[in-house]
């Protein structure tokens, strides 16, 4: 593996997270999402080798969740900014243990934030793992 090739790479969402708790406490704009816990682990597990993720987000994704990533490890290069809002979903916990989830900008924009091949980089084919 070179230096400039992360070790593995999570292909999935990162959204963020609006919470709703059963008890109706409310936690807004927590980085979350498939792919970023898909990444943390990748990080975790393949110490001191960076990890990375891609998908698309919004040109609205905070600086303090993208230092958080390469806080942590990943790699966000490959993270495409395809319009003005990252996904975004409202999570509601309910008293039994349950939860529903809704996207807050709808269903098709978040079908088009999925991961896609192209947007990999060239110069990772020797990633070890997807």
């Amino acid at each position: 593996m070179n230096s400039t090739t992360p070790a593995y790479l999570a292909f999935a969402h990162l959204i963020i997270d609006d919470l709703e708790l059963a008890d109706g406490t409310r936690i807004t704009s927590r980085l979350g999402g498939a792919g970023t816990y898909a990444a943390l682990g990748m990080s975790l597990a393949s110490a001191p080798d960076a990890a990375a993720l891609t998908c698309g987000v919004g040109t609205d994704l905070p600086q303090a969740h993208r230092a958080w990533l390469h806080a942590s490890g990943i790699d966000t290069t490959a993270l495409v900014a395809r319009g003005p809002h990252t996904p975004r979903s409202r999570v509601v916990y309910h008293a039994d243990g349950s939860r529903t989830e809704t996207p807050s900008y709808g269903h098709d924009h978040f079908a088009g934030m999925a991961p896609a091949v192209k947007d990999i980089p060239v110069e990772w084919r020797q990633i070890a793992g997807v």
